[in-house]
């Protein structure tokens, strides 16, 4: 799959110096994090999985979670979250779309191919909420 470095190399070069690294880690981080306990902790997943998440020490060749099939996913979260620190509301809305999309369909995909857990309610959709911020995960 994508690692932490290709994710930021693609979005620093389309998007130049919008973002700082820390800032990208950070986000890629928070992402894998939301997927590994939404998604992989409620599906059948090998005993002791764990995810500790990226610091400045992760190195950069680390793959991230999300299947390689989804993989743009993290980019449009990247730019999505860019576009929300800098206030670029129209951008934002549809980076954010655009990353919804992608994640519903990541998780269904991995929902296909997994077994849920018998007591786990898997949640379908968690991602970025629209102008309203109703679904404002991670935000706020």
């Amino acid at each position: 799959g994508m690692t932490i470095g290709q994710a930021m190399e693609t979005a620093q070069r389309e998007r130049p110096g919008e973002a700082t690294e820390a800032d990208m880690l950070r986000w890629l981080s928070q992402l894998d994090a939301q997927w590994f306990q939404d998604v992989v902790m409620r599906h059948e997943h090998e005993a002791g999985a764990s995810f500790a998440g990226y610091t400045a020490e992760t190195a950069r060749d680390t793959a991230l979670l999300i299947p390689v099939r989804w993989e743009e996913i993290y980019i449009h979260y990247l730019f999505a979250m860019t576009d929300q620190k800098l206030g670029e509301v129209e951008r934002y809305q549809n980076d954010a779309a655009l990353f919804n999309q992608g994640l519903t369909e990541a998780q269904a995909a991995y929902t296909r191919d997994h077994m849920p857990l018998e007591n786990a309610h898997v949640k379908h959709v968690f991602g970025m909420g629209g102008a309203a911020r109703d679904a404002a995960w991670p935000f706020g």
